[in-house]
């Protein structure tokens, strides 16, 4: 695939160009908070606003289940981390679905780091919204999002950057980007992929129009 450099701000213009109007839309920046994720997340929810659209941002780690249920098969188990940490149901009844039907939603639903649940109250969204959801592993949890951004870096990125804690994450990001291999993995109106190893200068794979 070959890729075309751009600036931070015209990436998050290009993603905001992709989303569709006249209905709800829900876009996912698929990356790991520690290379920049969120902070994409947050220059793409801007442009679109700037456009004059209700935008909801929100992140994937606030939709993860108790640590209890985490961790239920040991601090390190990889296929629970890429399969069973985020409450798949709570999200689709809490946010995704209310979102696409213009109901009251809610953003979050659980504090990591609190292990506990976010005590808020649902918002109203208008129907055209745009709900922009960053998280690691986020096309396995959220396949069927109108645009998935895909966030590619070398190992060796994601090597430098994962806090100690999460070293082992990245055995977890490898066998997703395996698994992704053996699927094919087609970019499409619906998908692009990033090259993100320098945030600062990012690089479109060649499936988006840069125009």
């Amino acid at each position: 695939m070959r890729f075309t450099p751009v600036s931070p701000d015209r990436l998050a213009r290009a993603i905001a160009d992709r989303v569709a109007t006249g209905r709800s839309v829900v876009v996912g920046i698929d990356g790991d908070p520690a290379i920049g994720a969120g902070e994409l997340a947050d220059r793409v929810a801007e442009a679109v606003r700037a456009g004059g659209r209700q935008v909801i941002r929100a992140d994937l780690s606030d939709w993860w289940r108790p640590a209890s249920v985490r961790l239920e098969y040991g601090h390190e188990d990889v296929d629970s981390l890429l399969d069973a940490w985020v409450d798949v149901g709570a999200l689709d009844r809490e946010l995704l679905v209310p979102l696409r039907e213009g109901r009251p939603i809610r953003v979050r639903n659980w504090d990591a780091l609190a292990d506990r649940a976010f005590r808020e109250a649902a918002v109203d969204v208008a129907p055209t919204a745009v709900l922009v959801l960053a998280g690691a592993f986020l096309g396995r949890v959220v396949p069927d999002a109108d645009l998935t951004v895909q966030l590619q870096v070398k190992e060796s990125t994601l090597r430098r950057l994962l806090p100690g804690d999460r070293g082992w994450w990245l055995e977890g990001h490898r066998l997703d980007r395996e698994q992704r291999s053996l699927s094919g993995d087609p970019v499409g109106p619906d998908r692009m992929v990033v090259s993100y190893d320098h945030p600062a200068a990012p690089a479109i794979g060649d499936a988006l129009p840069i125009g």
